[in-house]
């Protein structure tokens, strides 16, 4: 059975996550396929800007959650996001992906799941979250 929430995630009655995933690299796919059409029309600079605005809004909603669990949930979009990356970084020399991540200021999955992770965390500490939230990571 699956259930879907006002905001359009996708969960199973397992909690796995996996059609969230998905869903998530199916529309991640979409925007690749629109940057790969105007990376000839465009500069790098402005295919970079397509990345931001058309891919890397639906890696980063609820990334937290769906991407938490399981990396095969976010395996195919994480591939997807380095073939983006490789057309940002046409004309870069790196040695891995990992460099080619720092050199252009972009946050793989699991970097952007920890960073959203750090701050749900900050701010259930620092009461800038709701308050059900406040002594949820205290002992």
């Amino acid at each position: 059975m699956l259930y879907e929430s006002l905001w359009r995630c996708y969960i199973d009655c397992n909690l796995s996550w996996k059609k969230q995933g998905e869903i998530v690299s199916a529309k991640a796919a979409r925007g690749l396929g629109v940057m790969r059409r105007l990376e000839k029309v465009f500069p790098v600079a402005v295919v970079k800007l397509l990345y931001s605005a058309i891919v890397h809004p639906y890696i980063t909603h609820g990334c937290s959650v769906w991407a938490s669990n399981f990396e095969r949930n976010y395996k195919r979009t994480q591939i997807i996001q380095n073939k983006a990356l490789r057309l940002i970084a046409e004309f870069q020399n790196f040695q891995n992906t990992a460099e080619c991540f720092r050199n252009n200021d972009i946050l793989n999955i699991s970097e952007l799941r920890d960073h959203q992770l750090v701050i749900i965390v900050f701010q259930s500490v620092n009461k800038l979250s709701p308050e059900h939230f406040y002594d949820f990571f205290l002992n």
